[in-house]
């Protein structure tokens, strides 16, 4: 088996077999005989200053980690850029280079990894954020900032500083969006948050003017359409067409996760520019989902029950997933009978039903749905599972911390769906 037929299988397995085939396509033959060519002309070109750097890269390779060595290669800036641009050729051969801001849980990344494209650096504030995008990433470079704090031209030189100066196909974020929610009650026009999508498109003009980047993905509530936040996404807009990007004429799509195989009613709203200059008269060949939402039971029945929060809950007492972790149920409506499955009146006890989709996953105030027996709100994990999420995936951080990721996310099957479409219109 060739390296590039191991890079295939990799696309098509789950976390537990990726590891494997990982290891099988860092230690074949054809992958650490292009390393150590490559590190011999990294010796010529460099001084013996570097000769440490290049023990470490050597000691990478005999630990299988063949990619992890080209990855030093491309970042070291003693390396001739020939070089560099090989090593770049072999590592991202079959895939598109990706930035990532407002990068969350990696929902959205996780479904553009899934169509063929790389995230090379995410970017978030939240510490949760980045720590569990780390544990579920670990090929991608991480970053924790707030946006609304730095220069464009910062982003611009940390990812040139991680990447070696690799030209990014495009652009893929989704601005917090709160501020434009329809649950949010208490919205405000100097909500800091509703500046994010500015600095978005400060960021997105940046690399254009620098990588001429084939697109840029902005998700969101459909709330940021609404009459009250037109001209805010009017402004957005009128800055990535001075950019140089084609905007979609009905200003943006709006798709339903569960049209994406997800089992819940989830609607967002999507809009994608493409490159003028390279793409001229071209618009995004719209994402249409092909089946009806899922159930419940298709995602979470049969499993066992969850551990209940409390103090110090260590990985030891969670022993089926890191995330299937639920709140106590304090309320006797949990044991008075007053609940049913699927009543979906009112705010806090939301009740599922096992063979309809799940309402939308976004809880609030941790008011997360009932579960369809009743008898307990869902746990973290159910949650993730009601998102799209693959088993494998753990979300990192505090209970509360877990909610919010979970809420914010993106189901991974619709952002699958949104890339494949790129694929299409671009002729990648």
């Amino acid at each position: 088996m060739d390296d590039r037929e191991l890079r295939y299988k990799l696309s098509e397995m789950d976390m537990g077999c990726f590891v494997k085939y990982f290891r099988e396509f860092a230690n074949s033959k054809l992958s650490r005989e292009y390393v150590n060519r490559m590190l011999q002309d990294y010796e010529g070109y460099t001084s013996a200053s570097c000769a440490a750097h290049t023990d470490n890269a050597r000691n990478i390779i005999r630990a299988g980690r063949a990619v992890d060595a080209l990855q030093l290669v491309i970042r070291n800036p003693n390396v001739d850029y020939r070089i560099k641009e090989q090593a770049k050729a072999f590592i991202y051969a079959d895939e598109w280079p990706v930035l990532s801001l407002f990068s969350g849980s990696g929902g959205l990344d996780l479904g553009f990894e899934e169509a063929g494209f790389r995230p090379l650096l995410a970017i978030d504030s939240s510490s949760a954020a980045i720590a569990t995008y780390e544990r579920n990433h670990p090929g991608t470079a991480t970053a924790k900032m707030d946006l609304s704090e730095v220069e464009p031209e910062f982003v611009l030189d940390l990812w040139d500083g991680i990447t070696g100066g690799t030209r990014p196909a495009g652009i893929i974020g989704g601005p917090p969006c709160q501020g434009f929610s329809k649950s949010n009650a208490h919205q405000s026009d100097s909500d800091p948050r509703r500046r994010l999508l500015y600095n978005y498109a400060s960021i997105i003009e940046t690399f254009a003017e620098r990588y001429d980047t084939d697109f840029f993905v902005l998700e969101n509530v459909p709330g940021l359409n609404y009459t009250r936040h037109k001209p805010l996404l009017a402004e957005f807009k009128e800055m990535a067409v001075a950019a140089g990007f084609i905007m979609p004429a009905t200003d943006s799509i709006f798709l339903d996760a569960g049209n994406f195989g997800v089992p819940q009613h989830r609607k967002r709203l999507v809009m994608v520019g493409i490159n003028a200059k390279r793409y001229p008269g071209t618009e995004l060949v719209a994402p249409e989902g092909h089946c009806d939402p899922p159930s419940v039971a298709s995602a979470i029945a049969g499993l066992p029950e969850p551990v209940y929060c409390g103090n110090r809950l260590g990985p030891d007492a969670i022993p089926y997933h890191p995330n299937h972790v639920a709140m106590v149920p304090k309320s006797p409506k949990f044991t008075d009978g007053s609940l049913s499955q699927g009543n979906g009146k009112g705010l806090s006890f939301k009740v599922l039903a096992w063979d309809s989709p799940s309402y939308t996953v976004a809880y609030g105030h941790n008011e997360i749905h009932v579960h369809p027996d009743c008898h307990r709100r869902l746990s973290v994990y159910e949650a993730m599972l009601l998102q799209g999420f693959p088993r494998s995936y753990e979300l990192v951080g505090t209970f509360t911390e877990q909610v919010r990721l979970v809420s914010d996310a993106v189901p991974p099957p619709m952002a699958e769906g949104v890339a494949r479409s790129i694929i299409q219109t671009l002729g990648y």
